[in-house]
């Protein structure tokens, strides 16, 4: 998930999209990876109990291109790891 203030505003995202992710994630274990892209009230959503990527201090607007690269290789090992269980 590509987290920022209009994702958390979004109606479509909170009452049609999230719901069932979070029920999965809940029920069956399903993995949810947020990436925090602009600032953003993270750490006072319902997605708060999912580690993001990158803290709620570390998002990625305010990163250099460098340091955005590093977290997106960060999230990529993070999928292979999951896929490879």
């Amino acid at each position: 998930m590509l987290v920022s203030t209009d994702f958390l505003a979004s109606d479509f995202i909170s009452e049609i999209e999230l719901p069932s992710l979070l029920k999965a994630a809940k029920e069956k274990g399903t993995i949810i990876l947020p990436l925090i892209v602009k600032p953003c009230r993270y750490t006072n959503s319902y997605l708060s109990e999912f580690q993001a990527v990158n803290g709620p201090n570390e998002v990625f607007s305010d990163l250099t291109e460098a340091e955005q690269d590093k977290r997106y290789l960060k999230l990529v090992d993070r999928i292979v790891e999951l896929i490879n269980k």
